[in-house]
Parts: structure tokens; C-alpha cells; sequence
């Protein structure tokens, strides 16, 4: 998606939250990584977690807010940076106060901070797709869902245990 369009889509007095995805670099686009963007009334913010380059995180792996524009891809080529993959939009709600987009935004700006599984990357999993499937699994009532090509969505490791939804529990991971 170009920046352009998802422009378009923005209402800036109500909360809203996207979900996309974009291929993975050469030799392994057949898989995608996901990230959401949110919309706090106009302020746009887009979250992430995965293992990036000049991220500043430890080794690479993280939640990253912010590190490239909202519909920015990965890089096509391994070993090219340069051109990005192009990104799809999987899914969009939107809501005034109050709403379910409202409570999803917000979990995700203050809750993913504290993903438990933020320190461990692995390419099937605990991954980009095991995080975004950890912001879809607190509101199942939203309906989104993340394609088969999202490796690691269904991620049953060892770690998983420390995964917990918190939606609905009124509890916080900190």
C-alpha cells in the first residue's frame, strides 16, 4: 500500500487500527511479516516487533515504534537494502471513544512495550507474526486475522507460557 492510500483511509477524530503485511526479503518472501499501525485521532503510530538492523535494540530484536513509515515494507533483498516490498493492508477497524478500535489502539500503544516474548526472535516463531497474533488473540471480537504465509502466527514453542491475554482479564503484563 503507498502512503498515499492509506492517507485516504485516516479519519482523524476517530481511533482506528490497521493491520499489514509485507513480504520477507529474497529468498524467503514467501513468507510476510505484520505490523499494525494506529490511529489516535489524527496520530499515527506504527508498531512492530522483529529482529532489524540499526534497530537499536539488543542483537537486533525488539518492538520497534515508528522505525519506518506506517506502509513501508522490509527490504526486497537480503543483500540489498535499499528497495522496499510493498505492503498489504490485511485488515482495518474504526471507532469513536470508547469503541473497540479505541481499546485495541490503545493495548497496543501501552501494552506492547511489554510483549512478553519481546526478547526472543526465532524465524518460526516467537516472531513479528507470534506478536501480532498476541494483539489479535486479546480482541477476537475485531476479526482480524493474519494469512497463512504469516510463519510463526501459531506458535506453540516452549516459550509460549509466558504468553498471556490480558484483554479480558484487566490485567497488565508490566
Amino acid at each position: 500500500m503507498r502512503p498515499t492510500e492509506l492517507k485516504q483511509l485516516i479519519l482523524a477524530d476517530q481511533f482506528q487500527v490497521f493491520l499489514f503485511a509485507a513480504p520477507l526479503p529474497i529468498p524467503v518472501n514467501f513468507a510476510v511479516h505484520a505490523w499494525f499501525v494506529i490511529n489516535l485521532q489524527g496520530n499515527l503510530e506504527r508498531w512492530e516487533f522483529g529482529k532489524f538492523r540499526n534497530s537499536g535494540n539488543p542483537k537486533g530484536v525488539g518492538i520497534l515504534k515508528d522505525f519506518i513509515h506506517p506502509t513501508g515494507g522490509l527490504q526486497k533483498y537480503l543483500w540489498k537494502g535499499k528497495k522496499g516490498s510493498t505492503s498489504e493492508l490485511l485488515a482495518t477497524i474504526s471507532g469513536s471513544q470508547g469503541s473497540l478500535a479505541h481499546e485495541m489502539a490503545l493495548f497496543i500503544q501501552h501494552e506492547t512495550p511489554h510483549y512478553p516474548l519481546q526478547s526472543i526472535y526465532r524465524y518460526l516463531g516467537p516472531n513479528s507474526n507470534t506478536y501480532a497474533q498476541w494483539v489479535i488473540d486479546n480482541f477476537p471480537e475485531s476479526g482480524f486475522a493474519l494469512p497463512l504465509r504469516a510463519i510463526g502466527r501459531n506458535y506453540k514453542g516452549k516459550h509460549l507460557r509466558k504468553l498471556k491475554l490480558i484483554h479480558d482479564k484487566g490485567q497488565s503484563t508490566q
